[in-house]
C-alpha cells in the first residue's frame, strides 16, 4: 500500500474490530506470528481476533495492542480501535430480544478462557449428542484441586445455553456440608420459592420434570454418596434433565460420562524455547493473560522465557496455582517467583478474596482433598512423597506398606482410590510397558511435608533406598568402567530419580560408612556405578546437562565412599562430557586426576580412556602433536589390556583424524580403515559414522571433494539414524574442509552428492569402505 493511499483511510472506515486489527497490523509492517509475540498472544487467537471469532480481552487492547500497532500518537487509530473492541464485547453479551437467552444464573466472566477448545467441544458434544453417540445426561468433570473444572463447567454452560429452553441452572455445593439441605441448594440456584417449608427431592422432581434444563453441580466430592443419589433419581424421573458434574470422583451411577480435565500443556522447563514456541502451551498463555492485569508491563521475551517456562512446568500446568503465580508479579519479577517454587505454598497465596476460601491458597485447596482421605489413604499419600519422577505398583508395595495397618496386598487397592480421587496420575506409557504412576508436584510438595511430620520420613525413606539399591544391583557389574545389558540400562534410565534420591538421602543422613554396613540398606556403591552408567548412557546420546549432572552425582558418592577406581572411571567420561561442553579446561583437570589414580592402581583399561580423552583435549586446542602422542599412548595401553577392540578402535579413529587435521590423507586413511576393521568386531557403530567423516575429510585432501560431500552425508544419515552424538575433537577441521570441498565443486553439485550419501544403503556404504581397506 502506498503512503498516499494509506492517508486517505481513516479509522471511521472501519466496521470491525478485526478488519481494524489486520489492517493496523499490516500497515505496521507485521505478520500475525510478529504480533502474537509482541502481545503475548497465540499466533491462532491472532487469527480468530482478525476474523471476529474471538473477543478481545479489554486490558490487552489498552496495554498491549496499542503500543504493538504504534498507536500512542494517534490517537484517533486508538480511540476507534479501543470503541469497536467494546462493541464486539458488547454485541457477544447483549442477544437482541428476538433471539434473548433462556434463564439461567451463570455469573458473567471477568477472565479469558485460556486453552482447552478441543476439550469443550467435547464437552458439549457429549451432553447434546452426535451421529455417532447418543446424548450423555450426565457428564462428570473429574481432576485434582485447581485444575480448571469449575470454570470449564461454566465455559460449557454458557455454550450450551441455546440448547435447554428451560436454562442452565448453577447449583455451588462447595458451602454445604449438610446432605439434608441438598435438595434445597438445587431449589435456591433454580429460583424456587421456600414458602411451603424445605424443599425435598419430590418436590424438586415435579418441577423439573417437564423441563429441558442443564443442572451443574459444582464441587460434589465432599458430598459424594447423596449428591450420586440425587443425580440418578432426578435422571430417572425427568427425561429433559440433563446434569454436567464437577468433582474430584466420579459419581459412580449408570449412564455417566467421565471427563478427565488434565492439566494444562506445559514446555519442558530445562530448555529456554523462543517465545513465540513458548506461546504454543496453554499454561504459558494463561500465566502471560493473568499476567497483564497486575504488571501490563510484562512482556514475554528471550530473557524471561525460561523462567516463564520453569514456573508452568514445576506448577504442572495446574490453572490455579499459575494464576496465583502470576499475581505475584506484584511484587516480585518472574525470574524470583520460578527460583521460589520451592517453596510453592508460601509463595502460592493472596488468590481473589471473592473466591472460595480453598481457593486464595494452594495450601488450603490441597488440605481440602487430604481432609476428605480416609486415614489409610492419607497414610498412603504422604508415604508416596518418597518417589522421585514416578514408580510401578511393585515398588509401591514393598515401600510404602508398613505401620499404620497398610499391608502390601492393601497397597493396590489404595493406590487405586487415590487415582479415582485425582491425587495420584497414572503415566503414559508405551505398549507391553510396566505401568507408572506419579503425584503431580505440587501434591508431592503437601505430601512430603505431611510425611515429614508424620514421623515416619527416615523408615520409608530407609525402605526407599534398600528396594533401589537391590534393583541396581541385580544388573551391576564388577567393575566401573563394564559395560552391561541394555534392559538393565534402560529400568535404570527410568528409575534415575529415585536412585538419586536413595543416594542423597542415605549419604545425607548415614554417612556413606554406615550406609554401606546396613544390610537392609543394599550396596550404595552399586547406586553409584548405576548412575555412572546413566551418565555415560546420557553422554552418548549427546544429552550433555543430564550426563553431566549424573556424573557428578556418581562422582560424590564415589568420593564418599573413597572409591578411588570409581572416581577414576568416573572421572573419565565426566572429562568426556566437559569437552563436549568446552569447558576444556575443567575437562583436563577431571582427566589429569582420573589418569594419575588409573596408574597408581594400574588399571591398563582407566588408563587407555583417560589418555584418549585427554588427546581430544589437545585436538580441541589444535596442539597436534601433544595429541598423537596421548593416541598412541592410549593405543598402547589399550593393545597391553588384551584383546580390547573398542578402545583400540577409538585411538585409531583419533589418530586419523589428527593426521586429517595435520593435511596427511594417505596417513589417515590407512588409520581410519584399521579403525573400521576394529569397531566392525564389536558392532561400535558411533566410530564406524565418525570414521565416515574422517574419510571424507581425507577424500577432500586427495582432491575427490564429490566423494567427500558422499561420505560425510553418510556419515550424517547413520549418525542421525541411530542417535549417535558427534565426535569428539574433530569438528573444526571438518568444517574447514567441508568449506573448502563445496568451493571446488560448487555448492549445486555438493549438496547433491551429500544427498546421496545420506540416501545410501549399509551395503553400499561397506562397499566404498572395502575398497578403501584393499588399496591398503
Amino acid at each position: 500500500m502506498s503512503n498516499r493511499h494509506a492517508s486517505a483511510v481513516t479509522p471511521e472506515q472501519f466496521a470491525t474490530f478485526g478488519e481494524l486489527l489486520k489492517y493496523l497490523r499490516r500497515r505496521a509492517g507485521l505478520t500475525q506470528r510478529e504480533l502474537s509475540i509482541a502481545v503475548g498472544y497465540s499466533e491462532s487467537q491472532i487469527s480468530r481476533l482478525e476474523q471476529n471469532q474471538r473477543l478481545p480481552d479489554a486490558a490487552y487492547l489498552q496495554a498491549r495492542l496499542v503500543p504493538a500497532l504504534n498507536l500512542e500518537t494517534e490517537r484517533a487509530w486508538a480511540a476507534r480501535l479501543l470503541e469497536l473492541g467494546g462493541a464486539s464485547r458488547a454485541s457477544a453479551t447483549a442477544l437482541p430480544p428476538s433471539v434473548a437467552a433462556p434463564p439461567n444464573n451463570l455469573p458473567l466472566q471477568l477472565t479469558s478462557f485460556v486453552g482447552r477448545e478441543k476439550m469443550l467441544a467435547e464437552v458439549q458434544q457429549w451432553v447434546l449428542g452426535a451421529a455417532s453417540a447418543p446424548a450423555a445426561r450426565l457428564v462428570t468433570l473429574t481432576g485434582h484441586g485447581g485444575c480448571g473444572k469449575t470454570r470449564l463447567a461454566l465455559q460449557a454452560g454458557a455454550a450450551l445455553l441455546p440448547h435447554f429452553s428451560d436454562g442452565v441452572w448453577l447449583v455451588e455445593l462447595a458451602p454445604h456440608t449438610d446432605p439434608e439441605f441438598l435438595p434445597g441448594a438445587v431449589a435456591n440456584a433454580l429460583g424456587l420459592s421456600s414458602t411451603a417449608g424445605r424443599p425435598d427431592l419430590a418436590s424438586l422432581i415435579e418441577h423439573l420434570r417437564p423441563l429441558r434444563t442443564l443442572l451443574i453441580l459444582d464441587n460434589c466430592e465432599h458430598l459424594i454418596q447423596v449428591v450420586a443419589q440425587l443425580a440418578e433419581a432426578l435422571l430417572q424421573a425427568c427425561p429433559q434433565v440433563s446434569i454436567l458434574a464437577t468433582s474430584r470422583e466420579m459419581l459412580g451411577i449408570p449412564g455417566e460420562r467421565p471427563c478427565l480435565v488434565l492439566p494444562l500443556s506445559t514446555p519442558a522447563y530445562r530448555f529456554a524455547l523462543p517465545p513465540a514456541d513458548l506461546l504454543g502451551y496453554e499454561a504459558v498463555r494463561l500465566f502471560i493473560e493473568r499476567a497483564a492485569f497486575v504488571a501490563p508491563d510484562f512482556v514475554l521475551d528471550a530473557g524471561n522465557a525460561l523462567a516463564v517456562a520453569q514456573i508452568c512446568h514445576r506448577l504442572d500446568g495446574i490453572p490455579l496455582a499459575i494464576e496465583l503465580a502470576a499475581a505475584r508479579l506484584r511484587i516480585l519479577p518472574v525470574q524470583q517467583i520460578a527460583a521460589r517454587l520451592d517453596d510453592a505454598f508460601r509463595l502460592l497465596t493472596g488468590g481473589s478474596r471473592t473466591a472460595l476460601p480453598r481457593h486464595q491458597t494452594l495450601q488450603a485447596l490441597i488440605d481440602w482433598s487430604y481432609a476428605l482421605l480416609t486415614p489409610h489413604e492419607a497414610v498412603l499419600l504422604r508415604r508416596l512423597a518418597v518417589f522421585n519422577r514416578g514408580w510401578t505398583v511393585e515398588a509401591a508395595e514393598a515401600i510404602c506398606a508398613g505401620d499404620d495397618g497398610v499391608t502390601p496386598t492393601e497397597v493396590f487397592e489404595l493406590l487405586t482410590r487415590l487415582i479415582d480421587k485425582s491425587l495420584v496420575q497414572v503415566a503414559r506409557s508405551q505398549p507391553g510397558q510396566v505401568a507408572r504412576y506419579r503425584l503431580l508436584e505440587t501434591i508431592r510438595q503437601y505430601a512430603s511435608a505431611k510425611l515429614a511430620a508424620s514421623g515416619e520420613a527416615d523408615a520409608v525413606r530407609q525402605r526407599h533406598a534398600a528396594f533401589f539399591f537391590n534393583l541396581a544391583e541385580m544388573g551391576a557389574p564388577k567393575s566401573p568402567g563394564a559395560f552391561t545389558e541394555t534392559g538393565w540400562i534402560n529400568r535404570m534410565e527410568t528409575e534415575h530419580g529415585n536412585l538419586r534420591a536413595a543416594l542423597s538421602w542415605s549419604l545425607a543422613t548415614m554417612g556413606a560408612d554406615r550406609a554401606l554396613s546396613l544390610g537392609g540398606s543394599g550396596d550404595i556403591r552399586t547406586g553409584a556405578w548405576a548412575l555412572n552408567r546413566l551418565g555415560w548412557v546420557a553422554r552418548e546420546r549427546g544429552d550433555y546437562v543430564v550426563a553431566r549432572a549424573r556424573l557428578e552425582q556418581s562422582m560424590t558418592v564415589y568420593r564418599e565412599l573413597g572409591d578411588r577406581l570409581g572416581v577414576a572411571w568416573t572421572g573419565n567420561t565426566l572429562g568426556e562430557v566437559l569437552l563436549m561442553q568446552n569447558h576444556l579446561a575443567a575437562a583436563q583437570a577431571c582427566l589429569d586426576e582420573s589418569l594419575a589414580i588409573a596408574r597408581e592402581l594400574g588399571e591398563p583399561s582407566a588408563i587407555g580412556w583417560a589418555l584418549n580423552h585427554l588427546g581430544h583435549v589437545a585436538s580441541r586446542r589444535g596442539e597436534l602433536e601433544t595429541a598423537r602422542q596421548l593416541q598412541q599412548a592410549s593405543l598402547a595401553a589399550f593393545e597391553s589390556h588384551g584383546d580390547y577392540a573398542r578402545g583400540e578402535a577409538w585411538a585409531l579413529h583419533d589418530l586419523g583424524e589428527i593426521a586429517v587435521a595435520a593435511g596427511d590423507g594417505l596417513l589417515a586413511r590407512q588409520l581410519l580403515i584399521r579403525s573400521i576393521e576394529e569397531a566392525n568386531r564389536v558392532k561400535d557403530a558411533a566410530v564406524i559414522a565418525w570414521c565416515l567423516a574422517g574419510l571424507a575429510g581425507a577424500a577432500t585432501l586427495a582432491s575427490e571433494p564429490g566423494q567427500a560431500a558422499w561420505l560425510w552425508g553418510a556419515s550424517e544419515a547413520m549418525r542421525l539414524g541411530t542417535a549417535i552424538r558427534e565426535a569428539p575433537a574433530g569438528a573444526p577441521t571438518h568444517a574447514r574442509l567441508q568449506i573448502e570441498a563445496r568451493a571446488r565443486i560448487g555448492d549445486e553439485v555438493f549438496a547433491s552428492a551429500w544427498a546421496n550419501g545420506r540416501s545410501a544403503t549399509q551395503e553400499r556404504i561397506a562397499e566404498l569402505v572395502s575398497s578403501f581397506s584393499a588399496q591398503f
